[in-house]
């Protein structure tokens, strides 16, 4: 699917409006970024909507999530946004989804995550971190 970044909702789901098309909810694949009420969720958002807000966007889904949202790989001119995001410590790779991923991508993420965290960019400037999933739990 093709579309405009007409919203971002947080710092892993958007929304996508193809031309002429009914707006598409979108949950990024295999990244969690933090809540908006965890320290690190604002700025989440804001890289994401820096990068993404007003632009057009490919998004390749393979599911629809439990919140009826479509999962997708999102990407700008060939640059995978899900990366990017772990890239610049916005985001964990989600491991208990890896498996939807294949061996390349999987490996480029664990990558990008362990060298965002040794470089301590975006939330990996936290002495300790709460992982979304972690944080939704206790609440």
């Amino acid at each position: 699917m093709e579309g405009k970044v007409t919203k971002v909702h947080d710092g892993d789901s958007i929304h996508i409006t193809p031309a002429g098309g009914k707006r598409v909810v979108i949950r990024f694949s295999a990244i969690d970024a933090p809540e908006i009420t965890q320290s690190s969720g604002i700025a989440a958002k804001d890289y994401l909507r820096a990068r993404l807000l007003g632009r057009d966007a490919t998004a390749q889904c393979h599911k629809t999530d439990r919140y009826q949202r479509n999962v997708c790989d999102v990407y700008v001119r060939d640059q995978d946004i899900g990366l990017a995001m772990i890239n610049n410590g916005h985001a964990w790779h989600y491991k208990q989804y890896q498996h939807e991923q294949d061996s390349n991508q999987r490996k480029k993420y664990s990558r990008a995550e362990n060298k965002a965290r040794e470089s301590r960019r975006g939330l990996w400037r936290e002495d300790k971190p709460v992982a979304p999933w972690i944080f939704r739990n206790s609440q």
